[in-house]
């Protein structure tokens, strides 16, 4: 009986041996899926189609939810993304009988796609001081974050983004002149003093970028006349009607001739799904006039709203449509609202500015704030990135802005503003497994 009983006792531990082995090892392989399914789902949110960015994509994902080694094999068919994970397990009772260390695998396929409808407006800054290196390089963001929000839509038709170029103010395609929800500055003659340097001494420019002026030791000006027409150039309604979306039988305001925005100043492009023609305007981008946020603020909320000007919108009835302001500049605000103009009883409020840059600032910042806090009260999201921002000012307002702490980019040169364009455009993705 005592030989049966150890015999029995041993074939019972054995048993309860087996038996955890198994556990252990059955866990080990649902570890592994895991990190596969993490590895292929991070590779396809990220919106690359390059497979060895996508290995890097997948492998960090491995190393960041595994301290085992594992092997990765990934590959693209059609639009999925599959990966095949290896690892070993070395068993612990089942070794002390011989047996080796075992392979375990795991495969998993993910594909990505837009999370419904979604409309998305573009805020950039393109003024003076986004010259040269800073404009090449937002140039290159941007169309980075379209193409990724491309892939992601898949021809789906799911996806549309409006362009709103910003500086001073905010330019419209002159097509839009006969709209009823525009007034436009009817053609008139103007008359005004330019700086003559030729017969002024010793001019030189001070600063630079968008607060630059010239300074000389004397002036003369030259008187020039010229009949003004509207190329585009739209200024803030008057009487407060600057800050609201509603129309309230108050068109909004087209200046005819303005310095600062005329032809040579970026038009606006209404929400598109084109995204070959989004690109092409965006390559085409140039910097001119000075920064004031609000103006791209109120035409991309414009652009956005469904009981608003523009029809290519995605509206609600469609479905539940996502909506989105992503807002960049490169500086603070420097100018304001100030000034009203009335010729042949049009009025529309300039934003010249004072002389005094901090009020400008002051004033603008204000604004801006107001503006934000209705932006997301409509249930509107913001994405707000500081591109190089030396002002701290501004860089408090823009997190502020955002409608979360992850939803605000504090870009410090050019490679960082690829990478927030980039985190951005791949957000707008939505994962989901397929094996």
């Amino acid at each position: 009986m005592a030989v049966f009983s150890a015999i029995g006792s041993a074939c019972l531990l054995m048993a309860i041996g087996a038996a955890m082995e198994m556990y252990q090892m059955t866990s080990s392989v649902d570890k592994l899926q895991d990190v596969a399914d993490n590895a292929a789902l991070a590779a396809a949110v990220s919106g690359e189609t390059d497979n060895k960015e996508l290995q890097d994509i997948a492998l960090a994902s491995i190393q960041s939810n595994s301290s085992e080694k594992i092997t990765l094999k990934l590959k693209t068919q059609g639009e999925e993304i599959i990966v095949d994970v290896f690892s070993e397990y070395d068993p612990i009772f089942m070794g002390m009988f011989g047996h080796k260390t075992r392979s375990i695998t795991a495969k998993a396929g993910s594909a990505a796609g837009t999370n419904g409808k979604l409309n998305i407006a573009l805020a950039l800054d393109t003024t003076e001081s986004m010259v040269g290196d800073r404009m090449t390089a937002m140039i290159e963001a941007t169309t980075d974050l379209i193409e990724k929000v491309e892939i992601a839509d898949k021809g789906q038709g799911n996806v549309k983004i409006s362009l709103v170029p910003f500086s001073d103010y905010v330019r419209l395609d002159t097509s839009f002149a006969g709209e009823d929800w525009i007034d436009v500055q009817p053609d008139h003659e103007s008359t005004w003093q330019v700086l003559d340097m030729e017969n002024s001494e010793n001019c030189q420019q001070v600063g630079s970028g968008e607060t630059a002026y010239t300074e000389c030791d004397s002036y003369a000006y030259t008187t020039r006349t010229e009949m003004l027409t509207w190329e585009g150039c739209m200024v803030s309604r008057p009487d407060g009607f600057h800050t609201s979306m509603a129309f309230d039988d108050r068109p909004y305001k087209g200046a005819a001739g303005h310095t600062s925005c005329n032809g040579f100043n970026n038009a606006m492009m209404p929400m598109t799904n084109d995204f070959d023609q989004l690109k092409l305007e965006i390559e085409g981008l140039n910097n001119r006039g000075r920064t004031y946020i609000p103006s791209g603020l109120i035409w991309a909320w414009r652009s956005l709203d469904e009981q608003g000007l523009f029809d290519e919108r995605y509206v609600e009835e469609e479905a539940a449509v996502q909506k989105v302001i992503v807002l960049m500049t490169d500086g603070a605000n420097t100018t304001s609202l100030n000034g009203v103009s009335q010729v042949d009883d049009w009025d529309g409020a300039y934003h010249w500015g004072r002389s005094d840059e901090d009020i400008n600032r002051e004033k603008a910042n204000e604004l801006t704030l107001q503006m934000c806090s209705s932006i997301k009260d409509a249930g509107i999201r913001l994405v707000t990135v500081a591109y190089d921002v030396d002002d701290q000012e501004t860089i408090v307002m823009l997190e502020a802005c955002a409608s979360s702490g992850a939803d605000f980019y504090d870009a410090i040169d050019a490679g960082k503003l690829k990478q927030a364009f980039g985190k951005i455009g791949s957000g707008f993705s939505k994962a989901r497994l397929t094996l």
